[in-house]
């Protein structure tokens, strides 16, 4: 690399937040270093790893001048993202979990389209690799997308059931991020939702290349897929906040009509997924989600949010067994001794 080469900000920042990722990470640092592109910068954020990521990191940062390795306190995935996007100097932004791999063209193939189409954003298909070995695409329909602003891309694959939040799926120009003063919320879980959601409301340009050029592995014990009843109930309340954030963003000015009714949808998605999760906990769990319920209005939220009549049946048999639960729990408070009552029941 001569010193003119070296001036330049580089294609691509690809960002890697990764936590005790030591079993994955070789692997899909590889992949990234493998990149037909060559013009790109690997961000890889350590978020309080107590296994050998430090060491392999280290290893690696050695032996590529192009990766940079950063160290946080375990603060969760939205904040290690976040910590990758204030170092980051690329064009353009690419967001990679550290038990994934990239096919060598994703990032030549997704910048070469956002470079023609002066493109804010662009998805890419990807492959998912499931428990049970199978493999299967994201987007499992073939369109032959023109350039669509973001809300017509949302309104779009939300009628057609394959809106996808992923953000490995995606490449952002990163000089309309900072403009627009995109990050990623802090403490919860699904925060690529929200942000998916967000960046979506501000794009002009959106693109989609239906090329699979990522590999998604599911792993056991995953955030997406909570196996105790502990972090299922976490799950829960972080759909919750989802949804609530999801609000927030359809009471924004200037919505067109087809785009608050696509963030109801979401809205009344994730909040079906607050009540299926909760159904499945034990009682003592269940009580904490169906008290953030209460207590965050989100019941009437939900009901407001069904846009049609198959939706509000949807909500309301999720709604029927949480008013069955609130009718119970307050019996069982009145009947307790008067010096136990707490009225409302759902006070604290």
């Amino acid at each position: 690399m001569n010193a003119t080469s070296a001036t330049l900000a580089p294609r691509v920042s690809v960002i890697i937040p990764v936590h005790n990722g030591a079993a994955w990470l070789r692997c899909c640092l590889d992949s990234v270093l493998a990149q037909m592109l060559r013009s790109i910068e690997i961000i890889v954020v350590d978020d309080g790893s107590t296994d050998a990521t430090p060491g392999i990191l280290r290893e690696y940062s050695q032996r590529h001048a192009n990766i940079r390795a950063l160290r946080q306190t375990n603060a969760g995935v939205s904040v290690a993202r976040n910590t990758g996007l204030a170092e980051a100097r690329g064009d353009y932004i690419a967001f990679v979990d550290a038990d994934d791999i990239m096919a060598p063209a994703m990032l030549d193939i997704l910048v070469s389209r956002a470079d023609r189409d002066h493109l804010d954003l662009v998805f890419c298909n990807a492959l998912q690799h499931t428990l049970q070995g199978k493999v299967k695409s994201i987007f499992p329909n073939a369109w032959a997308e023109p350039v669509l602003s973001g809300g017509e891309w949302m309104c779009r694959r939300v009628a057609d059931g394959n809106l996808r939040h992923y953000v490995w799926c995606q490449l952002a120009r990163r000089s309309w991020l900072e403009e627009a003063g995109f990050r990623f919320l802090p403490g919860i879980t699904h925060q690529d939702i929200v942000w998916t959601s967000a960046l979506l409301l501000r794009a002009r340009r959106v693109g989609y290349e239906p090329t699979p050029l990522y590999h998604y592995q599911q792993r056991p014990g995953s955030l997406s897929r909570p196996a105790d009843s502990r972090r299922q109930r976490d799950a829960a309340l972080h759909y919750l906040r989802v949804a609530l954030e999801l609000a927030v963003l359809a009471r924004g000015h200037g919505l067109s009509a087809g785009v608050r009714a696509a963030l109801r949808r979401q809205i009344v998605c994730e909040g079906i997924a607050v009540f299926q999760l909760a159904r499945r906990l034990p009682d003592k769990e269940r009580a904490t989600v169906f008290r953030a319920v209460h207590n965050r209005g989100f019941a009437t939220l939900l009901r407001e949010s069904a846009v049609d009549g198959a939706e509000r049946r949807r909500v309301w048999r999720r709604l029927g067994r949480y008013a069955l639960w609130s009718l119970m729990e307050s019996l069982r408070r009145w009947w307790q001794p008067a010096a136990q009552r707490r009225w409302p029941p759902f006070a604290g």
